[in-house]
């Protein structure tokens, strides 16, 4: 790498310029409709507690603090909207930085921009049609095809009789494991279904 590369933006004039149009579209969006836009801490003396996040940790030192006090980056701001929420803020959204630690790949940061937001009383959907409308409005698309799971996964297998047998079995099977061993027969569903499009 050149000298006078080391100070250049990994993000070009272009896409920025794109990424702060999508920014104002989506407040627009939410606006139009009424939806409280909030900003809540990125630091909490609580961590997440799915086991599959990872947080950065950090460490506070202060007055009242002279030991040091353990501060967690946030996850996803879904701790402190939900305080709102029951404090009956209404419906919310937030456009904010996230941070995940352990996780880093072609299309995702440690650090990146989260769009969440929260709409009591509606059923799933109402938000689904909502999620359709927040991307024709920002992405300026089509609108999307609704499916049931059965109907896309027997448009993708090709396979309408084999997916039914595999039902009918897992069903079944899904039936004997739960008595016997108390297991969940959801799984063995997803495992015929999946073996079905596997030998496609």
């Amino acid at each position: 790498m050149s000298e006078t590369a080391t100070w250049q933006p990994s993000a070009s004039i272009p896409n920025l310029l794109k990424r702060a149009a999508i920014m104002a579209e989506i407040r627009r969006f939410f606006a139009d409709r009424g939806v409280l836009e909030v900003e809540t801490p990125c630091m909490s003396q609580a961590t997440v507690t799915d086991i599959h996040l990872v947080p950065f940790e950090t460490r506070f030192v202060g007055p009242g603090h002279s030991q040091g006090m353990n501060l967690y980056l946030m996850t996803s701001p879904e701790y402190h909207m939900k305080r709102l929420l029951a404090a009956g803020c209404g419906p919310v959204y937030q456009l904010c930085r996230s941070f995940r630690n352990e996780e880093m790949g072609r299309h995702h940061n440690p650090e990146f921009t989260m769009l969440e937001w929260y709409r009591p009383h509606y059923d799933m959907y109402r938000l689904m049609n909502e999620v359709d409308d927040l991307l024709q409005q920002v992405l300026d698309c089509a609108e999307a095809e609704t499916l049931s799971y059965q109907q896309a996964f027997q448009r993708q297998s090709g396979n309408r009789s084999a997916v039914c047998r595999q039902s009918a079995t897992a069903r079944r099977g899904g039936k004997t494991g739960s008595q016997q061993r108390g297991g969940d027969g959801r799984r063995s569903r997803h495992a015929a279904a999946t073996a079905v499009y596997l030998r496609r």
